[in-house]
């Protein structure tokens, strides 16, 4: 079934925020829409952060076994984090430099398993708001 000149299954993946390439392969996007709360971070083993304070915004979600792994955010991410929520079994800690670097000391912080934090609220210091560029996963 189509509609217009896209097929109506491509149309809805394209609205739900898959990027799809030329080859036909679907590829799932890191940004999924929010609706301003902690609890729409409901899958265990994922960390969502939130480009505005008290999770609201666009959500950006990560899953699965990460550890010992350090992320550099994509650019959509990068310096856009402003609440975080933990829900993986392992500590995470958010750097303000790449590669999960610290050159300036206390630019990071960590994040305990089950946690949530918003720009100011501890452990989440005011000076990393939209200032996140990589992240660790114990």
């Amino acid at each position: 079934m189509t509609t217009g000149t896209r097929p109506v299954a491509l149309r809805l993946l394209l609205g739900m925020g898959l990027v799809v390439s030329t080859a036909g392969v679907a590829v799932t996007a890191t940004e999924v829409p929010a609706y301003a709360a902690y609890a729409d971070c409901k899958s265990p083993q994922r960390l969502c952060a939130w480009p505005d304070a008290n999770a609201n915004g666009a959500k950006f979600e990560w899953g699965g076994d990460w550890s010992g792994t350090c992320w550099n955010l994509i650019p959509s991410q990068n310096d856009r984090i402003s609440s975080v929520y933990n829900r993986m079994s392992r500590k995470v800690t958010f750097y303000r430099d790449k590669n999960c670097a610290a050159p300036g000391g206390a630019d990071w912080f960590t994040l305990d398993p089950g946690a949530a934090a918003s720009v100011g609220q501890d452990p989440f210091p005011w000076y990393m708001n939209d200032a996140i560029s990589s992240v660790y996963f114990h």
